[in-house]
């Protein structure tokens, strides 16, 4: 089922555990997720193409 999901664009897998994830549908907006998997707090936000924003991820990560 997971790897259906990932197919999908508006589907965000968490950066913890990879096996939980979101589905973010409409405009790209960021949000404050939990994972229900993990339950690791989190902010996602899917990229203007559907894809995910790499600087977030950046900023997540502190990486400069």
């Amino acid at each position: 089922m997971l790897k259906k999901l990932s197919r999908n664009e508006n589907f965000i897998t968490c950066i913890q555990c990879e096996k939980g994830g979101f589905l973010q549908i409409g405009p790209p907006k960021k949000q404050e997720v939990r994972c229900p998997i993990c339950n690791e707090k989190q902010t996602i936000e899917k990229g203007a193409d559907g894809d995910l924003d790499i600087s977030m991820l950046l900023n997540i990560f502190n990486i400069k």
